[in-house]
């Protein structure tokens, strides 16, 4: 018997076969790894800076060599003055990269910084909406401090990556009043201390106990898992002390709690500054958005004191910024870098409330900031220290350039133009960077790590001096 047939035309064939549209939704985020990717990849050729990267490298690689990832040397010396997970993301590197590379380290640093912001546009969007999350990440991301940590070999990224990712977390589960996952806000922080020690802890802990005091909802420390925490961030101490202990004993104990910690906070040994220091390297934390940065914290703190009604996310924002700021002050040893965690809430503070300022304030803030991009470049022009002179060039041609193009994109096109072009600075001094970027390998005497060298690091008068010794 003959079965029937059936002609296929182009009609029944689609017919038959239903074809369901694949609706491809644009998600923001999905294109931040991307972005940070394609703003640090002009200097994918970097060599090591020998002063901090470089000797990093030689802690991971000496840990290779005793093949113990707990105890590691420098120069000879046992050194305690970091955690050993960077050194371990840097070993890592080498494994996958079959050497040592600036930018397979950096690679890391995009993606915990992707994950930070990540984490932030979402929570942002639901909180407020998505043009106060784009703006905060963006606010956040181009201010130097930020950027800079992303491009360089430091494990600071990773300590202000996870002091965030834990109060954010926090501050979630007290809005939502659901402590289900509160564990995760104090696995952060273990991280956080794993990979840059006790500062890793002092941010995130001291901001939950204060918030308690001011926040319009009332919890208990027990309520929020405050004391459990603590369990799990002593395991993640021990992690680390019990296993050098028992290669070291007493040894490794004095070298970190004596030394390290007691000797850097009150002692200091290594950058020792006055307690005021970042009052005033502060601002320059979030150049180019120093300004409007500035003001937004000014405003906000005069509203809390005055009319006592600021909502609870942004007193949350000014005690992790305050409360920060002074345990920093209060230590003797002090760096700019120290202050990356508060970089985060600065950004997110300032982009809360841009929207509230004045038109005609936003117009001062504007020229007052285009001003400060004219005059420094000005300046630049006779500064002739040993660490700027290779960035001379470049710099002064993109702080001039950039600030004149917001200016008339001000004035043509509207502020918002001129103010999203300001953040464009530090992608475009990273481009032009990248042309020249075997002239500033040169200049900063960079270098890619020699397993025919040592290194040996002498203080004399208190000034880091950085010799290297050729194995005979």
């Amino acid at each position: 018997m003959k079965l029937p047939t059936k002609k296929i035309t182009k009609f029944n064939f689609y017919k038959d076969f239903k074809l369901k549209k694949i609706k491809i939704k644009f998600k923001f985020e999905y294109f931040i790894p991307i972005v940070l990717i394609l703003v640090t990849l002009p200097l994918f050729n970097r060599m090591f800076t020998q002063r901090n990267e470089l000797k990093y490298l030689y802690i991971a690689q000496n840990i290779i060599k005793n093949k113990n990832p707990f105890v590691y040397y420098l120069s000879g010396k046992l050194y305690t003055d970091k955690p050993p997970l960077f050194f371990w993301i840097i070993i890592f590197s080498k494994f996958i990269f079959r050497n040592y590379y600036t930018y397979g380290i950096v690679i890391f640093n995009i993606f915990i910084e992707s994950f930070l912001l990540i984490k932030l546009y979402r929570f942002l969007k639901i909180k407020f909406d998505e043009n106060i999350a784009i703006m905060s990440i963006f606010i956040t991301f181009t201010g130097i401090l930020k950027y800079v940590s992303v491009i360089v070999v430091r494990m600071d990224i990773y300590l202000s990556c996870f002091i965030a990712l834990s109060l954010l977390n926090f501050f979630e589960c007290y809005e939502k009043n659901d402590y289900q996952k509160k564990w995760i806000t104090f696995v952060y922080i273990g991280f956080a201390f794993l990979f840059k020690g006790i500062v890793g802890l002092l941010t995130p802990l001291l901001v939950i106990i204060l918030f308690k005091f001011t926040a319009s909802k009332k919890y208990s420390l027990k309520e929020v898992g405050f004391y459990k925490g603590l369990a799990i961030i002593l395991a993640f101490v021990l992690f680390w002390i019990i296993p050098a202990y028992i290669s070291l004993g007493n040894v490794f104990i004095n070298e970190l709690f004596f030394k390290q910690l007691f000797g850097r906070a009150v002692k200091a040994f290594a950058h020792k500054r006055p307690f005021y220091y970042y009052l005033y390297t502060l601002p320059m934390t979030v150049f180019p958005w120093t300004v409007y940065s500035v003001y937004v914290m000014y405003k906000s703190v005069v509203l809390w004191i005055k009319e006592k009604n600021t909502n609870d996310f942004e007193k949350f924002l000014l005690i992790w910024i305050f409360s920060t700021l002074f345990y920093l002050s209060v230590s003797s040893s002090k760096l700019v870098i120290y202050l990356l965690p508060i970089v985060t809430p600065i950004g997110i503070l300032t982009a809360m409330n841009y929207r509230k300022i004045p038109f005609e304030t936003k117009n001062i803030l504007f020229f007052i900031t285009i001003s400060i991009f004219i005059v420094t470049s000005i300046v630049m022009i006779f500064s002739n220290s040993r660490d700027f002179v290779p960035f001379k060039v470049i710099s002064i041609f993109s702080l001039f350039n950039v600030g004149m193009v917001s200016l008339l994109l001000f004035l043509k096109a509207g502020k918002k133009a001129g103010f999203i072009f300001l953040g464009l600075l530090f992608p475009i001094v990273t481009f032009v960077a990248g042309f020249n970027i075997s002239k500033i390998n040169k200049m900063t005497d960079a270098r890619n790590y020699d397993s025919n060298y040592i290194y040996i690091e002498k203080n004399k008068n208190r000034r880091e001096k950085i010799k290297w010794k050729k194995y005979l």
